[in-house]
């Protein structure tokens, strides 16, 4: 799935020794702060956005104003709002010079900017913001065996700062009389955030997560916006227990939910790892509808039914608490978030599932991952959430996918099954990024339009982040380069196919959807190109080869209905090269389909405890990898 490792994003040396490092011109920076407050910031909360803007302001006056804690944390949030322009946004800003080229200069100088905060001994709160934000603008393209070594340095680097050494406020840091109250919320947020970036890496990479006493006993952060947390830390140095659970400020709405699901994840209410003293700061756990449910005696929180039923009432909490509000249907922010609860929930849901597999619940396990997929499409494909792109992109469910099409090779017909292959071919797109873009760009060439973001092209074109027109051959444009999920997906169909047929009196085949024909499509043509290009050429090639595997599924769009199953048919065995790669793929990407094969055929090449979380159950409850992921 990718070229490297990604540790060459993480050398940070200062690669222009004793010269100054070039801002943009004044006017830029501001209007990339300003996208910043809109894509970035009201998803995650690393700064305090009052006290960017009067440093902003500050360093243009007087440019020498600025240390290297100010150069650190603007190079950074330049980055990470580069990587969330579309390429007419960024065509406006930066003129006609690819997106790829400024975002890789302005890391750069963010790698340089961290070498010079002496981020590795730094104890200030500003490195390591400048840091969270830094391994943002990497999660999509930099391995997640890799990343997740990071994002545990980031826990490491809050650990430092002493974030949550004590729950009260005022001895975050007992050594520093100057940290101002504010400095402070931002500490707790910062925590949160890096929690939940690390809990991200975890679960892409099969690597497991703790959940210790930092997890338990850090308060959420507070529910106030940026504008006003100055006079709430003033006026109160130490959490109200009841100000937990009073409606959330919009602005903070998505940290204090990710926070929430966070808690519920790692300290799910049937959890007797940490006592009742240690979870004072769980909103949840003090409802009602939690004490009623785990009061009663026919819930045993060892069964299946208990632990669904607690994710059921978690879900109503969510819904009632952060929801069940006027602007949900008219604020973005809250649809968005809406969407992600939702997603996270299923999630959740799933897991419990997965941690007590049988067969009788397979159809529950198909609609929650079809599901899933649906929420993700529909937030990619949705014109008003195209700032939260790159988030959205970070959110992929990877694994839902791998579990759904590998029960749609047992389960072939019936409503569910429609309706999950329905949202299969709805992710289309997801990973042909240039899909709604290819209309964006027809449309803009025949009636020139000034186009903002989330609503350029018309009715029916939603753009893309990820679609890059001045290099069709970009390997950015798949998320997953087929390597990962062509086997599943075309031996899912081929199932689902073949049992259509043999119930039809004609023996009639089902059209193919689009998609599965691009992968078979792609699948044939690393076939034929391993097979042409020989063993001892292949192997001379390196990493070229491995760039050649990239398809492109711009290629593939929708064949003829009467020659997709012909042609697949044709020579069966093509999309077998996924699975037993040739000479022409780098060991890399060898070692990545290895190991998804591995996690399918209930190998112990991966670490299965990452994907369902060791602290649910008892030694005793245990299961193995085989028992909730079926042998091929």
């Amino acid at each position: 799935m990718f070229k490297d490792d990604g540790s060459s994003y993480f050398h940070f040396d200062d690669h222009c020794p004793g010269q100054p490092l070039q801002h943009p011109e004044t006017s830029l920076m501001f209007r990339l702060l300003h996208l910043y407050e809109q894509n970035i910031h009201p998803l995650v909360r690393v700064v305090h956005m009052p006290s960017v803007r009067e440093r902003l302001c500050d360093i243009t006056a007087d440019p020498a104003a600025a240390n290297a804690q100010d150069h650190a944390i603007f190079f950074a949030m330049y980055t990470v709002t580069i990587g969330t322009l579309t390429e007419d946004e960024s065509e406006r800003l930066f003129g006609r010079e690819e997106r790829k080229v400024i975002w890789e200069r302005h890391r750069r100088n963010t790698q340089t900017a961290l070498c010079r905060a002496d981020l590795m001994r730094s104890s200030s709160l500003g490195p390591v913001q400048a840091f969270m934000l830094y391994l943002l603008t990497l999660c999509k393209d930099v391995d997640p065996r890799s990343y997740g070594i990071f994002t545990g340095s980031a826990t490491r680097m809050v650990q430092r700062l002493m974030v949550f050494r004590q729950s009260s406020r005022l001895t975050l840091w007992p050594a520093a009389s100057n940290v101002t109250p504010v400095h402070q919320e931002m500490a707790v947020r910062l925590w949160w955030e890096v929690l939940f970036c690390d809990m991200r890496a975890c679960e892409k990479s099969g690597i497991s997560i703790s959940a210790s006493l930092a997890t338990a006993t850090t308060p959420l952060p507070r529910n106030a916006s940026d504008a006003d947390l100055d006079q709430i830390a003033a006026a109160s140095t130490a959490p109200a227990p009841n100000a937990m659970l009073h409606v959330p400020n919009t602005e903070c709405l998505f940290i204090l939910l990710r926070a929430e699901i966070a808690q519920f994840q790692l300290h799910p209410p049937w959890s007797q790892q940490h006592p009742d003293h240690h979870l004072a700061n769980h909103p949840f756990r003090s409802t009602q509808l939690c004490k009623q449910l785990f009061s009663r005696a026919s819930c045993q929180t060892s069964t299946l039914a208990c632990r669904l039923a607690a994710v059921d009432a978690f879900d109503t909490y969510i819904a009632t608490r952060y929801f069940s509000r006027p602007e949900t249907a008219s604020s973005t922010l809250v649809r968005y978030a809406q969407h992600h609860a939702r997603t996270w929930i299923s999630k959740i849901r799933l897991f419990v599932h997965l941690n007590q597999r049988s067969v009788e619940n397979d159809a529950e396990v198909i609609r929650i991952c079809t599901v899933q997929i649906e929420l993700a499409a529909k937030l990619i494909e949705t014109k008003e959430f195209v700032r939260y792109q790159w988030y959205t992109y970070q959110q992929l469910p990877f694994f839902s996918f791998v579990i759904l099409l590998d029960l749609l090779r047992r389960h072939t017909r019936g409503g569910l099954v429609d309706q999950a292959w329905k949202a299969i071919e709805g992710s289309a797109v997801i990973w042909r990024p240039d899909k709604g873009n290819s209309v964006v760009k027809d449309r803009s060439r025949a009636t020139p339009s000034t186009s903002q973001s989330g609503g350029t092209g018309g009715e029916g074109a939603t753009p893309n982040i990820y679609a890059n027109w001045t290099d069709q051959n970009d390997s950015r444009k798949l998320q997953i380069r087929g390597t990962m999920l062509a086997a599943l997906l075309v031996a899912a169909w081929e199932k689902r196919a073949q049992a259509v047929a043999s119930e039809s009196p004609t023996g009639r085949v089902p059209d193919e959807p689009a998609i599965v024909a691009a992968m078979r499509s792609a699948a044939i043509k690393h076939h034929d190109y391993a097979t042409a290009t020989g063993a001892h050429e292949t192997a001379t090639q390196g990493n070229s080869a491995d760039q050649q595997a990239a398809y492109d599924l711009a290629s593939f769009a929708a064949a003829q209905p009467d020659t997709q199953w012909q042609g697949g048919a044709a020579d069966p065995t093509a999309f077998m090269a996924f699975l037993d790669p040739s000479l022409a793929t780098s060991s890399a990407t060898v070692d990545d389909m290895l190991n998804l094969n591995s996690l399918l055929q209930s190998s112990i090449d991966l670490d299965w405890s990452g994907w369902v979380h060791q602290s649910w159950g008892t030694p005793a409850d245990m299961t193995s990898s085989a028992d909730f992921i079926p042998s091929l």
